[in-house]
């Protein structure tokens, strides 16, 4: 992160403007107060202690200022000025430091390159550096330039791969959310038909198992208990009482206690 108080970087040009971005710390009076008091840290006048303690309010102020302009996914903060100002109120007096700058992207100049050339290529015909000198620092000039492509190129293919892992988490997230809703949805409905065989089956009389028949609604690979359970989701609980009944030999009232857990 690169803060000036300057509206412009050397071989830098502002490719996007993020807005102004503006940090205060508060300072009251006592505070001053307590540290002219100590007069053995005067030295000709001047107190380190009161100047380590303002430090250390403006280096807060530009790190609070800093993290704004992070969020903003700035990379400079141009045109930072600096104001102290007086906050009085309720018999009590305070200091404010503001400290106010825009947040911006910068890139590098990409003509800076054919500046820096032409420059060079004067010097040659002036006679000011000869043929080697000439071709040395060229090599230099031209290796500066490809770095920063390369760094360029390199914090593109980042960006798009951050961009890529976003889109993909969003994606599974949506898809968890939707597993998460139909699996709600399936419990809620599996409480509502346990609710409903549940009265059903409460209500049964052993008389009502005289014209029923299973067999052709049974797993005959399946063990009691998952063919009641067919059974009884097929709202057939009298049929699911009957088949228990001649598989175990039981009683119907323990048909009707054991069906009910199912």
């Amino acid at each position: 992160m690169i803060l000036t108080t300057t509206n412009s970087i050397e071989n830098f040009n502002v490719q996007k403007y993020l807005g102004v971005i503006c940090a205060q710390e508060v300072i009251g009076v006592n505070i001053f107060s307590d540290l002219v008091a100590s007069i053995s840290d005067v030295v000709g006048g001047t107190s380190s202690t009161y100047r380590n303690h303002l430090s250390k309010i403006y280096d807060s102020a530009f790190r609070a200022i800093e993290k704004q302009a992070a969020i903003r996914n700035a990379n400079a903060i141009l045109g930072i000025s600096i104001n102290i100002g007086e906050v009085s109120g309720k018999s009590k007096q305070m200091f404010m430091i503001t400290i106010i700058g825009t947040a911006v992207v910068i890139v590098p100049d990409r003509y800076l390159i054919f500046k820096k050339l032409s420059s060079l290529n004067g010097f040659k015909e002036e006679g000011l550096i000869d043929e080697e000198e000439y071709e040395y620092e060229k090599k230099k000039i031209m290796e500066s330039h490809t770095n920063t492509i390369q760094e360029e190129t390199l914090n593109e293919k980042t960006r798009l791969e951050l961009e890529k892992q976003m889109l993909f988490r969003q994606k599974q997230e949506l898809i968890e959310a939707e597993k998460r809703k139909k699996i709600k949805a399936q419990i809620e409905e599996d409480k509502a038909k346990r609710q409903k065989f549940r009265s059903i089956i409460e209500n049964l009389k052993e008389e009502d198992l005289a014209n029923v028949e299973y067999n052709m609604d049974i797993d005959v690979n399946s063990n009691l208990y998952e063919n009641c359970k067919i059974l009884i989701n097929k709202g057939k609980c009298a049929e699911a009482a009957l088949y228990y009944m001649e598989e175990t030999g039981l009683s119907f009232d323990d048909a009707i206690d054991y069906i009910k857990e199912v």
